[in-house]
């Protein structure tokens, strides 16, 4: 299972997002469908996408605030040509790539 990484993507645990009360796993699923057609989700992990370092930052304390999820314990920022911001345990990143010049 995979979540596609765009731009900067906050990729969450939802294992995580289960172990929070009622209302603040609300609070995260709000915050992660702000934009409906950037959310996506596999079962095992949910991720959202922006495209500006300052919304991630305003977001990631937005989460943590709201619910007491902690940075790379339970969520990670993706930066789609670099990779992760932390090493979570939970997960690994993988990269597919097309070679447009073999077209």
């Amino acid at each position: 299972m995979a979540v596609e990484i765009l731009f900067l993507s906050v990729v969450l645990r939802l294992e995580a997002l289960e172990m929070l009360d009622p209302n603040a796993r609300a609070q995260a699923m709000y915050l992660f469908r702000w934009q409906p057609e950037w959310f996506r989700e596999d079962g095992r992990l949910a991720a959202t996408t922006f495209m500006c370092p300052q919304d991630v930052r305003t977001f990631g304390a937005a989460l943590e605030a709201r619910t007491g999820l902690e940075r790379v314990r339970d969520w990670v920022v993706v930066d789609a040509a670099f990779g992760p911001d932390g090493k979570p345990a939970w997960s690994i990143f993988g990269c597919e790539t097309v070679d447009f010049l073999k077209f």
